[in-house]
């Protein structure tokens, strides 16, 4: 009975999510509703793009932003630029916001996220801030203790969700695992920890919630339990799971590396595989206004731009 209640529970929340990103379900031609035509964009292969881990959809410019790490994940070497890139797959500006110019810290960007006309871009052990027209940088969170803050999600009220996957730890200390959130006023609030969340990856800001994908276990959860609700929502056929969007059903696209794919999962159908065929699927973006995914390769250094 409770395992009912949950899947009616959560089949609703992945609705409504759908219904707040302005999702449009296609239907049959010639009777007036959009149909979106199968898209594969791949920036080239000699386009400058460096371990790119994050793409966004700047609704406002309507283009693609895309964080690259450019070398060492853990550097703090100001390596690190984010990149414009046009839907057409062109790059508009490589190094858009560029770690290397004297003016700007950014060493191994991974998550980003938009709030108002503010860039928010996960780096290492700190959140930064940039202005999403002009790229100049507008101030700076600092984690003390976190080791590898990872995914950004955007939420209502001005509220930005930040996982910490733990992975540049100190062998025998404690655990920096955590999904944290901040306030508009920059203030931090850890929501879960530890083994709570093990090695939380992507997030997704719901009606009914936060969820969180993680890398090892390969499991889809609530970033905060509550009471009478299982945390564990789903345990996908394969772990490294990298970040989460909704798609225009309603439902939710996963990138998986262990997969090689991007999985499709929502209630009662369970799991499915929407992308397969995908090397190193990093974290996605999806740009609602054309229903395509965004992709970016880790090890390959290109984005793929389709329609699951």
């Amino acid at each position: 009975m409770f395992r009912m209640k949950k899947l009616a529970c959560i089949s609703t929340i992945l609705l409504m999510a759908c219904v707040t990103t302005s999702c449009v379900t296609p239907k049959t031609p010639g009777v007036g509703e959009i149909v979106y035509p199968a898209v594969k964009i791949v920036t080239p292969a000699d386009s400058g793009l460096n371990t790119p881990e994050c793409a966004i959809h700047d609704e406002k410019a309507d283009i693609y932003i895309v964080s690259n790490i450019n070398g060492n994940p853990l550097g703090k070497d100001k390596a690190g630029f984010i990149s414009r890139v046009a839907p057409s797959g062109k790059i508009l500006e490589l190094k858009w916001i560029d770690g290397s110019v004297e003016s700007i810290t950014l060493n191994a960007p991974k998550g980003l996220a938009i709030v108002g006309d503010t860039l928010y871009a996960a780096d290492v052990n700190a959140v930064r801030k940039f202005d999403r027209v002009s790229g100049k940088p507008t101030g700076v969170i600092d984690f003390k203790g976190a080791s590898f803050l990872n995914d950004l999600a955007s939420g209502p009220g001005g509220k930005v969700y930040v996982s910490d996957s733990g992975f540049g730890g100190v062998k025998d200390a404690p655990r920096t695992d955590a999904v944290y959130e901040i306030s508009p006023d920059d203030s931090v609030t850890a929501l879960s920890r530890g083994e709570e969340v093990p090695n939380p990856n992507g997030l997704l800001v719901t009606p009914g919630g936060l969820l969180v994908c993680t890398w090892n276990s390969g499991e889809l959860l609530w970033a905060r339990a509550r009471e009478g609700r299982e945390r564990l929502v789903a345990k996908l056929p394969k772990n490294q799971l990298d970040g989460i969007v909704v798609d225009k059903d309603g439902s939710l696209l996963i990138t998986s590396w262990a997969g090689e794919c991007v999985y499709r999962f929502s209630f009662p159908k369970g799991t499915t595989v929407a992308v397969e065929g995908l090397k190193e699927p990093a974290d996605p973006g999806w740009d609602a206004k054309r229903g395509r995914l965004l992709i970016p390769h880790f090890k390959e250094h290109k984005l793929t731009i389709i329609t699951p």
